[in-house]
């Protein structure tokens, strides 16, 4: 069907038209005369070369859905709409030319689009909340856009021309400019900006002063970046992967949950931590990745176990202080929601820290718990010291089994696995992983009520697409430990860090 209908019918009742996958149509009707209709969606309507003028002047019109209407090469009117609040061009791939304003626009997506500029009056669009332009042929933003006062999410990720932005509106909260490869520098940042992505800027070599609400700061990839700023307070993630001309990082802010900087080769200095024990006992990290970070000086390395063993230990106490010491949760969503159970560090290193309780050279030991004092709940920190590997599969992470049997390794098996993220796999030197999983630890817990005295084995796999795995070489375990900890045992360590603090103030 290339055509609805010839001429004009009495369609005032109609609200919502939906022809979406009408591969065949090339051409709307008029439809001057439905005048209350609200929603038209036409998603891939391939043929479909341009839309009917009358829609312009549809005065109830609020949503127009042209997604991979890849033969619209124009959407231009003079005409300013009044109730057209969401429209979606993504994926347009020969469109043009595009100038439309309304004055209720909340949402305008122009992903993969050909537009190379804008319209002088596209500064109008004075309610506009979100602008999506990714993967477009835009040259330059307009100047304009800073007038956009209800401006809150931003994103131009793919758009390979763009050298430069402008200045940006006040209240914009994040900011999407991954993949722009030709990116040179960004502008004066916004108070209230809470992300900024800026992965794979491959041009960019330094960021502006980071606005005080900023939550997450994503520039994986930017290897012409050789700094980064001071960091906000409120900073929760920081991701600065293969930043590989990054040589120092600025002490991180309290409120810091993950910080991935795994392949910043030229990594040496951390300025990682307050002076002091005590302020670290008030951070809530969750997942620190220092993985192939090779010339970290020693400082900076004991720093950073020092800070894996208080956090790793918190969290472990936060989890036992709120378990029900008589349920069991079964973690049925842990295959896609596992990262919310775990504290994870990793950073380089050949032995288990001092301070874990059973450590090996092997692949298994023994826990005996029969002079332990009781306690209600255990909970079991692990280190696990892995070494080179190189893995070129795409994978989608390691997966360590813990089998639980009787000191003779005998009788019935029990296990239990654990995930850790690290998606390609290249170990180049030996590394220390401390971590903390609910699953596992509630699991070994409910064994150490009826048995004393186990053995404990580890088995560690790779997981590629498909939830197929295979196991590692036996050569790149070499070795894993294991700590148990209560909420005493937490206490105390506590206690011993402030007083380390008070004496170290005294001398």
């Amino acid at each position: 069907m290339k055509n609805l209908w010839h001429g004009v019918k009495n369609l005032v009742n109609l609200k919502v038209v939906d022809l979406s996958e009408c591969s065949k149509l090339e051409g709307m009707p008029d439809l001057s005369k439905a005048t209350n209709l609200e929603v038209l969606i036409l998603r891939r309507c391939s043929m479909l070369a341009s839309v009917h003028p009358s829609i312009f002047f549809l005065a109830k019109l609020e949503k127009l859905d042209l997604y991979y209407c890849r033969s619209l090469t124009t959407l231009a009117t003079d005409s300013h709409l009044c109730n057209l609040s969401h429209l979606n061009l993504n994926f347009c791939q020969n469109l043009t030319e595009f100038s439309l304003v309304s004055k209720n626009m909340k949402e305008l997506r122009l992903r993969w689009t050909n537009i190379k500029a804008f319209p002088s009056s596209f500064g109008h669009q004075n309610t506009l909340k979100s602008l999506y332009l990714g993967g477009s042929n835009i040259k330059r933003l307009p100047s304009s856009i800073k007038n956009l006062m209800q401006l809150l999410h931003l994103e131009v990720s793919n758009c390979k021309e763009i050298q430069t932005i402008p200045g940006l509106p006040l209240f914009l909260e994040t900011l999407d400019v991954e993949y722009c490869t030709s990116l040179l520098t960004l502008p004066k940042l916004p108070s209230f900006l809470q992300t900024l992505n800026a992965q794979s800027c491959i041009s960019l070599q330094t960021l502006p002063e980071l606005p005080p609400f900023l939550k997450t700061l994503n520039s994986r990839y930017c290897k012409s970046l050789q700094n980064l700023p001071e960091l906000p307070m409120f900073l929760e993630t920081l991701n600065a992967q293969s930043c590989t001309l990054l040589k120092t990082l600025p002490e991180l802010p309290p409120f810091l949950k993950y910080l991935n900087v795994k392949d910043c080769e030229s990594l040496k200095t951390v300025l990682l931590f307050p002076s002091t024990s005590v302020e670290q006992l008030k951070e809530n990290r969750k997942r620190v990745m220092f993985l192939n970070c090779l010339y970290l000086d020693e400082h900076s390395l004991v720093a950073i176990g020092l800070n894996a063993q208080i956090n790793v230990m918190k969290f472990a106490n936060q989890h036992l202080s709120t378990q029900n010491h008589d349920h069991v949760e079964n973690y049925s969503d842990y295959d896609d929601n596992h990262l919310s159970y775990q504290a994870v560090y990793v950073y380089p290193g050949s032995n288990v820290p001092e301070w874990l309780e059973y450590k090996t050279i092997k692949d298994y030991l023994i826990i005996d718990l029969s002079y332990a004092p009781p306690s209600p709940m255990l909970g079991f920190i692990f280190c696990f010291v892995l070494g080179k590997y190189r893995d070129t599969a795409r994978y989608r992470r390691l997966e360590v089994n813990i089998t639980l049997s009787n000191v003779e390794g005998e009788g019935m098996k029990q296990s239990v696995r654990m995930y850790i993220d690290f998606w390609n796999l290249t170990i180049k030197s030996d590394h220390e992983c401390v971590m903390y999983d609910h699953g596992c630890s509630s699991f070994l817990n409910s064994k150490a009520k009826i048995q004393t005295r186990f053995k404990i084995q580890v088995t560690v796999r790779i997981q590629v697409y498909y939830q197929r795995t295979y196991i590692l070489p036996q050569q790149v375990l070499k070795g894993f430990g294991v700590s148990l900890i209560s909420t005493s045992t937490y206490n105390s360590f506590t206690q011993e860090m402030e007083l380390h603090d008070s004496m170290f103030e005294f001398h």
